[in-house]
């Protein structure tokens, strides 16, 4: 009977010291980039990401590539499908892919609702709405300067300065410019879509 009760007193004891060490968990900061780039401490960048969905036979028949400015679907009006516009100042700015995204998937016809579109893994991808984004390619024939605000470009996927001639309201605004680039250069980005 004494061992008994020895053994239990040790075990409530391990169990109370484990579930301490568990509890503290790892010392130090995290990696930027966990659970899908949400920083966990204020020196950290902190960025927002979102899964988004691309219809098979919209104007990306080939797909997004990772890097391309992007905008929400009008045709399927979803809320999270998107495609590339070559309208400069665009107001139904997304934010900017980090995966490319398959578009050209024969299964679900032309146009398929994300919700029923569900089941194919290569019609999604990530969209970053918020943070530094670095290598956004500049649109052709379009000089950035260093904190310009910036738009979806003319060329498809790419971004470029925002002014009032190119848009009359600023709901089509991505960011601002960290960077200049001089026309189809690169560029890092601070986007604000959320």
């Amino acid at each position: 009977m004494r061992l008994c009760k020895l053994f239990t007193v040790l075990l409530l004891v391990t169990f109370f010291v484990a579930g301490i060490c568990y509890a503290a968990g790892p010392s130090g900061p995290g990696s930027p980039g966990d659970i899908l780039g949400q920083a966990k401490y204020q020196f950290e960048a902190h960025k927002i990401f979102r899964l988004v969905h691309v219809a098979a036979g919209n104007n990306d028949a080939d797909g997004i590539a990772a890097g391309s400015v992007v905008v929400w679907d009008d045709v399927l009006d979803d809320g999270v499908s998107v495609e590339t516009t070559t309208t400069s100042g665009d107001g139904r700015i997304a934010g900017v892919l980090v995966t490319t995204v398959v578009s050209n998937d024969p299964t679900p016809s032309p146009n398929t609702r994300a919700s029923d579109d569900a089941g194919l893994a290569a019609n999604w991808g990530w969209l970053q709405t918020y943070g530094l984004y670095q290598d956004a390619t500049a649109s052709a024939g379009k000089a950035i300067t260093v904190n310009d605000s910036i738009c979806a470009g003319e060329t498809a996927g790419s971004v470029a300065s925002w002014n009032a001639a190119v848009s009359t309201t600023n709901s089509g605004i991505l960011g601002c410019a960290l960077d200049a680039a001089n026309a189809s250069a690169t560029l890092d980005i601070f986007i604000t879509c959320d």
